[in-house]
């Protein structure tokens, strides 16, 4: 049942960043992915890697999620409204992103653990790549709401 929820979770996720999206204040967009982290840590209060290749795969699986929030940040399409206001929207590449992180992770579980993630896992790195794929938007939208220099 939880796998489902997860699952859920994700496609939710997916489909919000697949959606015009308002830029908003960067505190403000980090909540839900906070969150996320936070219940996924909070999980893991019961549960402790096997072995050593267990926390490496942890560690690869915190970098891919990283990484893939990094390049979904710097190559999700973004624009500045007229009215001030800067827009995002996924694209294929953004999408093909979520798709490469995913089955990273399923082959990185499969092939160092020999089972699936642990639930709190999958939302722990959902957070991050969340979190650091805003931070990343955020910088780009205040490079675009600076003020243009006018032609003389």
């Amino acid at each position: 049942m939880m796998y489902l929820l997860l699952a859920a979770l994700v496609a939710w996720s997916i489909q919000r960043q697949m959606t015009v999206q308002a830029v908003g204040r960067l505190a403000d967009d980090l909540r839900k992915p906070l969150i996320f982290a936070a219940i996924g840590i909070a999980t893991f209060a019961d549960w402790r890697p096997a072995d050593t290749a267990h926390w490496e795969l942890l560690a690869g699986s915190l970098a891919l999620s990283a990484a893939m929030g990094l390049a979904r940040g710097a190559l999700m399409p973004m624009w500045r409204e007229a009215d001030g206001g800067v827009r995002r929207k996924g694209n294929a590449v953004t999408l093909g992103l979520w798709g490469a992180m995913i089955a990273g992770k399923i082959a990185l579980g499969v092939l160092v653990a020999q089972q699936p993630p642990h639930v709190g896992e999958v939302l722990c790195f959902l957070g991050v790549s969340i979190a650091v794929q805003l931070a990343v938007i955020a910088v780009r939208a205040g490079a675009l709401r600076a003020p243009r220099p006018v032609a003389a």
